[in-house]
């Protein structure tokens, strides 16, 4: 959980970086401030573990898997390939420990409600 809080953060940042690539002069910080806040709120409603949202924790996770590979593709096209391949390696392992070893507490499912 740790590594997903971690990759969390650089995929606000790395989104943030992509707004601020994408446009030119001082609108540039309003795009990085607006793209990182899509990704935080969109966060927030759907993937959170608390969100209240029905959606099974397993397929928050996987949304939020999902949400993060694509923070790493727009890395890739905006020519951060390195950053990108990083982001989306750590993502793709971290899904799998997520699958394999479940949540803490729950024995490797995911906990009744």
């Amino acid at each position: 959980l740790a590594l997903r809080f971690l990759l969390e953060l650089a995929g606000l940042v790395a989104v943030g970086y992509v707004g601020f690539q994408l446009v030119e002069g001082p609108a540039r910080w309003v795009t990085a401030f607006a793209a990182a806040a899509a990704l935080a709120v969109t966060w927030m409603l759907v993937v959170a573990p608390k969100a209240a949202n029905g959606i099974p924790l397993s397929v928050r996770e996987l949304i939020g898997s999902a949400l993060l590979l694509a923070v790493a593709l727009s890395l890739g096209l905006i020519g951060q390939s390195q950053p990108a391949v990083v982001l989306a390696t750590l993502v793709v392992v971290n899904t799998i420990l997520l699958v394999v070893l479940g949540q803490p507490g729950t024995g490797g499912t995911e906990a009744v409600r």
